[in-house]
């Protein structure tokens, strides 16, 4: 994948001079982006939303583009402009969630809208629940992973964080099963670690 992204960017980049397409823009800077290089993408792509203002998939890359790069406030600029264009764009409403991550109003209504889009996603979902729980909502934050597991009931990370949520209202009882039940999967590794957590946390009962 790399080899071909460079031979992409050696080709294309000859012509950057000559480049007006949109197309071309979105050639040159997906060539860039698949290979991690943001900072040399960002251009052709913002370039590409100034080709033609409407383009939702040119938005869309620039915001992805400076949210990798941790520059949110513009990410969020962009994906909101994306939006305006291609209002079911699923994935940028969940990244507008984690950028509004410190208020949780916003957060939830960005997921939501992300959930009512694509209901069965469990990543849509994972991140409803870790919203409430950040902001130590537990007993909703319960009734959302128990969401996950009604998807996927083998779902590792919602029963650890069940477990937690489960130990903070007191009911050790609960976290213990949560916890146990990781240690059941095919896949699990890490038996030891869920063992002493289950120990731990009997004794502190």
């Amino acid at each position: 994948m790399k080899l071909i992204a460079l031979l992409l960017i050696t080709v294309l980049s000859s012509t950057v001079a000559q480049c007006q397409s949109s197309a071309e823009l979105m050639n040159i800077g997906n060539a860039h982006f698949l290979i991690g290089n943001y900072t040399l993408a960002l251009p052709y792509f913002t370039k590409a939303t100034q080709c033609i203002t409407t383009s939702p998939k040119a938005n869309y890359m620039t915001a992805l583009c400076h949210y990798n790069l941790k520059n949110y406030t513009v990410a969020n600029t962009y994906f909101t402009n994306e939006l305006s264009i291609d209002s079911n764009c699923a994935q940028a409403y969940y990244f507008k969630s984690y950028i509004a991550n410190n208020n949780i109003d916003s957060a939830l209504h960005y997921i939501s809208k992300a959930i009512n889009l694509q209901p069965h996603k469990v990543a849509y979902l994972i991140t409803k629940a870790d919203i409430y729980y950040n902001h130590k909502q537990y007993p909703q934050a319960i009734i959302e992973y128990n969401n996950v597991l009604l998807i996927n009931k083998k779902q590792d990370y919602a029963l650890y964080k069940l477990g937690y949520c489960n130990y903070y209202v007191g009911n050790v009882i609960a976290a213990c099963l949560h916890w146990s039940k990781i240690s059941e999967l095919d896949d699990f590794e890490n038996e030891t670690f869920i063992t002493e957590l289950i120990n731990n946390t009997r004794n502190k009962k």
